[in-house]
């Protein structure tokens, strides 16, 4: 059984009062419930300790002999998710906009998702009464997403369509003046063409016409507040859907460092952040190391990093754009000191073949994985132990309350005889 399977064990075993929602959370507009998550099913603090069994049943797999800790709960346990997305599917009689229902193959326009920014709940049906006007029929006729990326204080719309024509930016220039009027709250509106046919809401486009971005209003950057540390990512750029969150994730991957080398004062040895994204780790640890070296594909994304490591004065900080196979990681990394630690990242897609072993062969004393995909922790905890690298701590965090889906921080560090210990 993977996660899913165990956590939906768990959740029909146990016995739960019906949550408190708000009014019109969690309902269509046809007012049916909406069970694509579970906040309709059970409250948050219910919820984390179904999750914590459910991970502890996950880990005697291979917990080899490491005690799980207890689950890092999310401050904000609904309401949390500031990127959102609305599928838009072609009808006889005009268009449906909502949530993907992928077991049914349908859409399901939702009033207010209750884990969703109450904001986006308001754009939302803004934006869907403006593409009905008949102005915005160039628009709709290829449009096949509605993204939002922000919060109360400053969201991003991006409209993901299939095809770039003068008729279809004549009409999404009126939409954009239209929304920003009413909702000073948006801070950019774009165009995002992808031709492709891609089922990703932001896919790349393809070989011969890669996907691009047109700017109708405002900024292209989005900026995040987490703790102490502001954050200004590029609007293609990943990032975290839940911001609350993010103190608690840093912290909880500085306290397994800190243990880990010791709480030495001062900074010492090289951080090497594999798919640093826009730096929120190599920013944020940058305090115990006297160099950071960060590695992303997304240019975008690193452009964004650089950016912020240049107005926060950090000059020990440097980022590098690369496709991270197992070649370009070894070459990356060099042979590492006794206070060195890689940490990676990598989408729920996992590491590329090999990245792993290139990461061993350069002997690091630490390494900090971050799965944000339990399905794939057997199989890559399996291989660091075939590379000699030991569990020596775990963390899970609730990055996505109301959902089966979990993060899970693995410290690993090599076999003590390897190491001449």
């Amino acid at each position: 059984m993977n996660f899913r399977e165990i956590y939906e064990q768990e959740l029909r075993n146990g016995r739960h009062a019906p949550p408190m929602l708000e009014q019109g959370s969690c309902r269509s507009a046809r007012g049916t419930l909406c069970t694509l998550c579970h906040a309709s099913r059970i409250s948050y603090a219910d919820e984390c300790v179904v999750k914590q069994r459910a991970l502890r049943r996950l880990w005697e797999r291979f917990a080899d002999g490491r005690v799980l800790r207890p689950l890092a709960t999310s401050p904000q346990g609904r309401d949390y998710r500031v990127v959102s997305k609305r599928k838009v599917e072609q009808r006889r009689e005009g268009f449906s906009m909502g949530l993907i229902d992928a077991q049914a193959r349908e859409i399901l326009p939702v009033q207010r998702c209750a884990i969703e920014a109450p904001m986006h709940a308001l754009l939302y049906e803004r934006i869907e009464i403006l593409l009905r006007h008949r102005a915005a029929a160039p628009l709709v006729g290829v449009l096949r997403y509605v993204v939002l990326k922000g919060d109360a204080r400053q969201v991003a719309v991006l409209f993901t369509i299939a095809e770039l024509s003068p008729r279809t930016i004549k009409a999404a220039n009126t939409l954009s003046k239209l929304l920003t009027r009413d909702h000073p709250e948006v801070q950019g509106v774009f165009l995002y063409e992808d031709s492709s046919g891609d089922r990703y809401y932001m896919g790349r486009g393809s070989a011969s016409r890669p996907a691009q971005l047109r700017r109708l209003f405002g900024q292209r950057e989005v900026s995040a507040q987490v703790g102490d540390l502001r954050f200004v990512y590029d609007v293609l750029a990943f990032t975290q859907v839940n911001l609350s969150v993010l103190p608690v994730f840093l912290g909880s991957v500085r306290t397994l460092l800190r243990e880990a080398r010791g709480e030495q004062p001062g900074a010492r040895g090289t951080l090497y952040d594999l798919y640093s994204g826009y730096g929120l780790f190599s920013i944020g640890l940058h305090e115990d190391f006297l160099a950071v070296r960060g590695a992303e594909l997304s240019q975008p994304a690193v452009a964004s990093a650089i950016s912020n490591a240049k107005r926060m004065q950090l000059r020990h900080l440097r980022f590098h754009t690369l496709d991270l196979n197992a070649d370009a990681v070894f070459r990356f990394i060099p042979f590492c000191g006794a206070d060195d630690v890689v940490l990676l990242d990598p989408p729920r897609g996992g590491c590329d073949e090999g990245v792993l072993a290139a990461v061993a062969a350069r002997n690091p004393a630490h390494v900090l994985h971050v799965f944000c995909n339990l399905d794939l922790l057997e199989r890559d905890l399996n291989e660091w132990k075939q590379l000699g690298y030991d569990i020596r701590a775990a963390v899970p965090v609730d990055n996505f309350p109301g959902t089966d889906h979990v993060e899970m921080l693995v410290l690993l560090a090599p076999h003590t005889r390897s190491r001449g210990e």
